[in-house]
């Protein structure tokens, strides 16, 4: 007869397969770990560059279709801009290594304001848009902000101080005072973060880039009226050329904790792939 404690033994494990059998669940832990921990991070990732896309095609459309509604002012307005830009210190640019090229990507940074006609009210609609400049020297990206603001139809010239040639030219790069994102908060409202790249190229009708203006204050811009006046291009662009570059959410937070501007430019000096970049050619309204 078989004694109880030996039919036990026989049911038991032995401490080798406890051990194998212990050894195979962390395996599979570990395993299920890691690929979850995979998941997450390529969710996250997607996440991400899914928000820098929807904020940039935001404000792509934004941009688009207040140009699409460009005034276009009575003839003998020689002195107010239907649209205007200047790129901020172009000697210091940021600039990204492409890989297997020996070429690099340059980022710079313009603001611009455009007029448009308001029919529903018979008024003009002056339209701004800046960057904080303190930003962009610290951390080497900035936000992108915009004002709007209006004035009577028959106050476009002619009334000093009041009219909305006087407006604009606070705004305008010549003035070393200007009106500007930086500064003057209570005017601006911030529409996109983690921009390292906002220029403006205008095209004629025959799709040749007009060039830029070249002041003795700013080496880049254009300034367009409806007429030949004395301080623009003497140009009627076609079409203008928007090109933006905005950096992945994570990126933009790490560089926004570095205080330093070269740090951050070595940073994202290799980064050129998280930088998302929109750019739209949009034609410009010959009429009012």
């Amino acid at each position: 007869m078989t004694s109880f404690t030996q039919q036990g033994r026989k049911k038991a494990y032995t401490m080798i397969e406890i051990m194998v059998a212990m050894t195979m669940m962390s395996v599979i832990v570990v395993g299920l770990l890691a690929t979850l921990n995979q998941t997450q991070k390529t969710l996250k990732a997607a996440g991400g560059q899914s928000d820098t896309l929807e904020g940039g095609r935001a404000f792509m459309a934004l941009v688009s279709r207040e140009i699409k509604e460009l005034a276009l002012f009575p003839e003998s307005v020689t002195n107010t801009f239907r649209f205007y830009s200047f790129v901020h210190e172009p000697a210091t640019p940021l600039m990204q290594n492409i890989p297997n090229l020996p070429e690099k990507r340059t980022n710079l940074l313009s603001s611009f304001g455009l007029v448009t006609l308001d029919k529903e009210f018979n008024r003009w609609r002056l339209v701004l848009y800046d960057v904080d400049l303190g930003e962009w020297r610290t951390n080497r990206s900035t936000a992108v902000y915009r004002m709007e603001t209006n004035f009577p139809i028959y106050r476009l010239e002619g009334f000093p101080g009041t009219d909305l040639m006087s407006f604009q030219s606070r705004f305008h790069f010549t003035n070393g005072n200007r009106i500007n994102a930086s500064r003057d908060t209570n005017l601006f409202t911030k529409v996109l973060d983690g921009v390292v790249s906002l220029r403006i190229h205008a095209y004629d009708i025959n799709g040749t880039r007009i060039r830029d203006w070249l002041p003795n204050t700013v080496p880049f811009g254009y300034s367009f009226t409806n007429s030949s006046p004395l301080l623009s291009t003497n140009y009627r662009p076609a079409s203008l050329e928007v090109e933006l570059g905005v950096l992945d959410p994570e990126i933009h937070l790490k560089v926004k904790s570095m205080e330093s501007p070269s740090v951050a430019s070595t940073f994202l000096q290799d980064r050129v792939a998280n930088v998302q970049v929109f750019r739209q050619r949009i034609s410009v309204p010959t009429g009012p």
